[in-house]
């Protein structure tokens, strides 16, 4: 039997061996695909890494030859083991199991890593296993901290603060805020600044301050601010300009002195 290639005859053999040869170069395509991946690549079964790509040994901080075999206790943080474990063995099951979750890895020096790990239930050498990658989310994870004290000290904060965005609406009060105007951040969040301004032509000064803002980064305006009822309170107030991610501007951060 012969087949027509490139209107010249191939014999069967040929063909093979032009399959042989289509086949390596896929799996050694698929293999420079694996080993340079910007996330970990892993085999797992129910006690061990079966398999884990470059990108993981490095992670972990550990050789080709030390991860071959590696007990999942070694690698993974005894805060997240038994999770983990958990995991692995209903998806070793078959069983429904949520894709994505995050974990701490242990590194050989010791330190901890967060990642975020999805798997799936395949065939390994003829065995049930599980096939996963996993990214490090260590520096997301830092920096979710961070701002999450930065937020703690800006809610405790003396100085009444308040933030507003591009169109004057108020998005977030810390804690002297509420109990400078008596009320609850409820009652605050999504109220128009200028409706705490005792002023006729508070609409235009906010359109001012948030205008100053944009152009130079700050400004600072003395204002007439509605504390009470039938109560005011001259406040001199400072706004700094806030950006986005993108550098566009979002509004500004008042501070009331």
């Amino acid at each position: 039997m012969c087949a027509e290639f490139l209107k010249e005859e191939v014999s069967d053999t040929d063909a093979e061996q032009v399959v042989r040869m289509l086949v390596v170069e896929s799996e050694r395509k698929y293999q420079s695909l694996v080993e340079h991946a910007l996330v970990g690549i892993y085999i797992l079964d129910a006690e061990t890494v079966l398999f884990s790509n470059p990108y993981l040994q490095r992670l972990v901080g550990y050789t080709p030859e030390e991860m071959e075999g590696i007990r999942l206790d070694k690698v993974i943080a005894p805060e997240s083991l038994s999770n983990a474990l958990t995991r692995v063995e209903r998806r070793l099951k078959g069983e429904s199991v949520v894709e994505e979750y995050e974990l701490k890895l242990v590194h050989s020096t010791g330190h901890t890593i967060d990642v975020r790990a999805r798997g799936v239930r395949c065939k390994y050498q003829g065995k049930p296993a599980v096939l996963g990658t996993l990214i490090d989310i260590s520096q997301a994870v830092y920096i979710q901290s961070e701002m999450s004290r930065m937020r703690d000290i800006v809610d405790n904060c003396e100085t009444p603060i308040i933030s507003i965005d591009a169109y004057g609406i108020i998005r977030f009060i810390n804690k002297s805020v509420a109990e400078t105007f008596a009320k609850s951040s409820e009652e605050l969040i999504e109220m128009p600044f200028a409706e705490l301004i005792d002023d006729s032509a508070a609409n235009e000064k906010v359109e001012r301050l948030l205008s100053e803002c944009q152009e130079n980064g700050r400004f600072l305006i003395d204002l007439q601010l509605r504390v009470q009822k039938e109560f005011d309170c001259r406040f001199r107030v400072k706004s700094i300009a806030m950006r986005d991610h993108a550098d566009q501007f979002a509004g500004a951060a008042l501070y009331l002195q």
